[in-house]
């Protein structure tokens, strides 16, 4: 089966990450390119030769301004894991009571609990939504959002973040 469009590349990813997710500790949750380039080819799904539109979006410049690093925050740290193939993966974590800083996400993307979540996203112009997670529950997350995101647990949070 030969997977034409990059839409259906990032949704076989997607099917392809949240059960190694599912099943980590939360300690044992590591997710690099390697990953996802060994999950691919043990599924026979890009043995094929690739579409030019992929060509194309690997040719394209990454639309974000960053594609590796760490930024620490009171209480907390967000960890860019990679960015491959227009898909950016990242690492939240917050402490109790903390706040990220205010940030803007341009594409949709998803919210994958590594641990329980109990967290307050105070989005620009609409106002406060809480949200509870369990771990291993994935929330899609529309684009075009500028918000903060509180810990209201009393448990540090980590998730992970895909965003397209």
């Amino acid at each position: 089966m030969v997977l034409q469009f990059p839409a259906m590349k990032r949704l076989l990813f997607l099917f392809l990450l949240i059960p190694f997710l599912a099943a980590q500790t939360t300690t044992e949750v590591a997710i690099t390119a390697e990953h996802l380039t060994i999950s691919c080819l043990r599924t026979n799904m890009f043995a094929s030769s690739r579409s030019r539109q992929d060509e194309k979006l690997k040719q394209n410049p990454s639309p974000w301004p960053e594609e590796s690093g760490e930024k620490t925050f009171a209480g907390g740290r967000t960890k860019i894991l990679f960015v491959k193939d227009g898909v950016r993966v990242s690492e939240v974590n917050i402490e109790p009571g903390a706040v990220t800083p205010i940030h803007h996400h341009d594409g949709p993307h998803l919210a994958v609990a590594v641990t329980d979540l109990d967290l307050r996203s105070d989005v620009e112009g609409h106002g406060a939504q809480s949200e509870k997670m369990r771990a291993g529950d994935v929330a899609w997350l529309p684009g075009n959002l500028t918000h903060t995101v509180t810990n209201q647990s009393k448990n540090p949070a980590r998730l992970v973040t895909v965003e397209f």
